[in-house]
């Protein structure tokens, strides 16, 4: 039986960057089937595939969830990315906050959890990229997740102090998409402007409109944000520019829909428009649109679990008997997305983050805190016992 740092330092020692996940699905597939699961692969794209395990009799009303891709190794680390090297409290590991130390603590709480408890597993790929694993079990192992009512992610969620933690509960996220604006004026001489329509000027107007808007906000979500992300156009020769494109990234918040930024991007073309001065011979050909980017899956909405939910309950208790914290659990929704977002909307579930304490996720030099690992490690354990009645 492995440790809670030797599991982390197997799972560590796999280059799993997105796109190279097969040889710690592996990994897991031979080491849950050893602890009694039953274990089978959901082929994603050739050589990368989502890991579902079930054990135990009954329904399972509980799926534990973790994303076993990476970030890719950038420059800058100053220890082996791929050998989990202990200094003090901190280990350093590609992925060893976010989030194989989640993994980790998981596996090894599921150690001490009765067989016969039933319980869900599922290891995906893809979550630092499109999510291409998330979207690919809601597509086609709706069947497999019927009967199940809670997620457990064992990500780190991040709050305004720290990333991670024992006593950090994560109730929900903003969503995200991505916009492409496509903008056209009406060319002529540079040496005479006062003939066409010049497509950057649009653009840049369009761009701060969006720079000084007025965003969104929910109680716990906070305040949505948004940014232009690629500004592009150029003419040729002495000519007025008559095309541009511009992408802005959009984080939303609750009640914002996807649909309703696309509608509101829309509108704020058609406003800068009809605020230009220019020749009446060139306003039919000025025009401009807003789009979705294009891309695999939809882009995550926004959700949040509610605070009086029984998995949250489970959490929360579990977290001050193990911990007792003086001022209880942290209460933290997440500023960014995840698969849980994929989860809760597409399927519904509701879907609580709570995982070790760590930091310099998605750079050099990542590491995870020994202590927290075991401290959420025995949270789970609580978790478990509260919310299957043990």
């Amino acid at each position: 039986m492995m440790n809670l740092t030797e599991l982390l330092e197997a799972l560590v020692a796999h280059d799993s960057t997105f796109g190279r996940e097969r040889t710690i699905g592996e990994w897991l597939v031979k080491y849950l089937t050893g602890e009694g699961f039953v274990v089978r692969k959901q082929i994603v794209e050739s050589d990368r595939f989502n890991v579902l395990a079930e054990r135990g009799t009954g329904t399972a009303t509980l799926l534990c969830y973790g994303h076993v891709d990476t970030v890719p190794i950038y420059s800058g680390w100053k220890t082996d990315p791929l050998r989990l090297t202990r200094v003090g409290d901190r280990l350093y590991g590609l992925g060893a906050c976010d989030m194989k130390g989640g993994i980790a603590s998981l596996l090894f709480a599921l150690q001490q959890l009765p067989a016969d408890v039933p319980i869900k597993l599922l290891f995906a790929v893809d979550e630092e990229n499109e999510s291409l694993g998330a979207w690919q079990v809601v597509r086609d192992r709706r069947n497999w997740m019927k009967g199940v009512e809670h997620i457990l992610s064992v990500e780190p969620g991040a709050s305004a102090d720290k990333i991670g933690g024992a006593d950090v509960l994560t109730l929900g996220r903003r969503g995200r998409a991505r916009f492409r604006f496509i903008i056209h004026g009406f060319s002529s001489h540079g040496g005479h402007i006062d003939r066409g329509v010049n497509a950057i000027d649009i653009g840049a107007r369009i761009a701060r409109e969006i720079d000084g808007a007025k965003q969104a906000f929910h109680p716990r979500l906070k305040e949505g944000s948004q940014y232009v992300a690629s500004f592009n156009g150029s003419s040729a020769g002495l000519s007025i520019p008559e095309y541009c494109e511009l992408e802005v990234e959009r984080l939303l918040v609750i009640p914002e829909t996807i649909d309703d930024c696309l509608k509101e991007y829309n509108d704020l073309c058609a406003r800068v428009l009809a605020s230009m001065e220019m020749p009446e011979s060139a306003r039919s050909y000025a025009s401009a649109v807003a789009e979705l980017v294009p891309r695999q899956n939809r882009y995550s909405e926004p959700y949040e679990i509610a605070i009086d939910d029984p998995l949250v309950a489970a959490a929360r208790g579990a977290v001050v008997n193990t911990l007792q914290p003086e001022d209880g659990p942290f209460i933290n929704y997440g500023r960014s997305v995840g698969d849980e977002n994929v989860f809760a909307n597409a399927l519904g579930l509701p879907s609580l983050v709570l995982g070790p304490e760590g930091g310099n996720i998605h750079s050099p030099n990542e590491w995870v805190s020994q202590n927290s690992l075991n401290d959420v490690s025995a949270v789970y354990r609580d978790l478990f016992e509260r919310y299957f009645e043990l």
